[in-house]
């Protein structure tokens, strides 16, 4: 019995030639930002373009940690990187829950303004959240990094979508057993939403791990200070170490890259789900 080949249309071969050179393109700018960090300033000011260097050093890695302190600047984005992923996570399940697994009236509206706030740009918040912190007294203070993010439409969306695939009966069989919806959700929904919870909280550290704008707005202590601000304080108008800078950003991106090479899967397969169902 002879196999079947399949055919390879022209539109196959162009879309795989495109996300061939895309890769080759991001893959070659990380490669050149870490040969870039291993050389000393003048030559990158010298040769910026070159890839080689007569004076290769690790010294750049140990002089940005000394500088900037990048020790804590690490324990300070881990810290809020693990709060706020765990109460987005939470909250996107719970309002997920609520939204496809319960019925009350008005609850079609209430998904539907949850999908328009999708359609707000992030920066028309900024000083709305700003006059509401200062209200608080949450300037310079961790609280206001972690709690006006909590609720997240996009996790809600992308949680909801995923419960549509799960069947009612278990929710009501459960009901009809006298458990509480406070006992349904935690200890039968909530494990069954991993599927969609996983690919939700990779996202969401990657986001508060890169995240700049908001911090160096609300932090104004050093000793507070998360990843990308710490990094930013190497440049100003009267001096810039582009060695140092380089090397702290190939130092930031370490865990980001580890958690998307073990996790892609996850990412992908949650992105499929929830376009696929509904």
């Amino acid at each position: 019995m002879k196999k079947r080949i399949k055919k390879i249309g022209f539109a196959d071969v162009l879309i795989h030639t495109f996300l061939m050179l895309a890769s080759l393109l991001m893959i070659g700018t990380f490669l050149i930002l870490v040969i870039c960090s291993l050389k000393p300033n003048q030559d990158i000011l010298k040769f910026p373009n070159g890839l080689t260097s007569p004076n290769w050093t690790f010294s750049n890695y140990t002089s940005v940690f000394e500088k900037l302190d990048l020790g804590r600047a690490t324990i300070n984005t881990f810290f809020i990187t693990v709060v706020k992923t765990s109460l987005v996570l939470y909250s996107s399940a719970i309002a997920a829950y609520v939204l496809e697994k319960t019925r009350f009236r008005g609850r079609k509206a209430l998904f539907f303004a949850v999908l328009c706030t999708m359609m707000v740009p992030g920066t028309t918040l900024v000083v709305p959240n700003y006059n509401m912190m200062t209200w608080f007294g949450w300037l310079n203070n961790y609280a206001a990094l972690i709690v006006p993010s909590i609720f997240k439409a996009y996790g809600i969306f992308l949680v909801k979508q995923y419960l549509e695939g799960i069947p009612d009966y278990f929710v009501d069989a459960a009901r009809v057993d006298g458990a509480s919806e406070t006992l349904i959700f935690h200890r039968l929904m909530l494990p069954m939403m991993h599927g969609a919870l996983f690919p939700l909280g990779i996202m969401t550290v990657i986001e508060t791990w890169n995240d700049f704008m908001w911090p160096y707005i609300i932090l104004s202590d050093r000793a507070k200070f998360t990843l990308p601000i710490a990094l930013q304080t190497l440049s100003n108008q009267y001096w810039n170490d582009f060695s140092w800078m380089l090397a702290g950003v190939v130092i930031s991106s370490i865990p980001i890259f580890l958690v998307y090479i073990f996790g892609q899967d996850k990412i992908i397969e949650g992105l499929a789900y929830s376009g696929t169902t509904g």
